[in-house]
């Protein structure tokens, strides 16, 4: 793989992200920063894999744009877009005013966690 550089730094901010929202979940009053921190962990596993085929990948923050690209190049990335689409926009949960899903009770979140923790894996393996 001749960016592997790249990709695992992408899977380690991944990573980072993940962690980060599993400690903020101590704190129900946080799940707005939560719902951004699962965003950016499933933003940053689909570039690592976007990454790891040799993909340009743009400035690109949005899940959805995010799983076509991927599912162009493999079809079983479709089954992750309804997973991630609570979520999808947790990146606008960083921002006043925002539409976005960017609050949710603890088992909610709970529930996103483990979704984001499937899609991590989904990731890794396809790498792999």
């Amino acid at each position: 793989m001749k960016n592997k550089e790249k990709v695992n730094n992408w899977l380690q901010f991944a990573e980072e992200d993940l962690a980060i929202a599993k400690i903020l979940l101590q704190d129900e009053r946080r799940s707005a920063n939560i719902v951004y921190h699962l965003q950016q962990c499933v933003e940053k596993n689909l570039k690592g894999y976007l990454e790891a085929k040799y993909q340009n990948i743009e400035n690109i923050h949005s899940l959805v744009v995010l799983l076509k690209l991927c599912s162009i190049l493999d079809n079983d990335f479709n089954s992750l877009t309804n997973l991630v689409a609570d979520f999808s926009n947790g990146n606008h949960c960083r921002y006043p005013n925002s539409d976005a899903t960017c609050s949710a009770d603890a088992k909610t979140i709970t529930e996103w966690i483990q979704i984001t923790e499937f899609v991590k894996k989904f990731v890794i393996d396809k790498i792999s």
